[in-house]
């Protein structure tokens, strides 16, 4: 179970990086910063 959760972690942490770099490159770096401090 400790497993399928550190896994789902590193997941969800590595989809959220990948995603802010995207969306900063077409809006503000500070909106895409609220939104993600805003969601965590």
């Amino acid at each position: 179970m400790v497993v399928l959760l550190a896994l789902g972690s590193a997941i969800a942490y590595g989809f959220s990086d990948f995603v802010g770099g995207l969306l900063s490159r077409r809006t503000s770096v500070w909106a895409v910063a609220t939104v993600g401090q805003t969601v965590a």
